[in-house]
């Protein structure tokens, strides 16, 4: 029971959608929190969006080096 061509083509397809789409919501997140006024730099930001959407343990660790 092998799925055909088809059936792959399918669900690359499929997989790549949910890929673009998470990505592009990923990407206007970060941009919205990047582009808000005040004199924070990007790098400071960059960690408050990780903390905020869950990232807290790759914050952590880029902070420890």
């Amino acid at each position: 029971m092998t799925a055909g061509p088809g059936r792959r083509a399918v669900a690359l397809l499929v997989m790549s959608a949910v890929v673009v789409v998470a990505v592009l919501i990923a990407g206007v997140s970060l941009g919205r929190t990047l582009a808000l006024p005040g004199d924070v730099g990007p790098m400071t930001r960059l960690a408050d969006w990780g903390r905020a959407n869950h990232l807290s343990f790759v914050v952590n660790r880029v902070d420890r080096r």
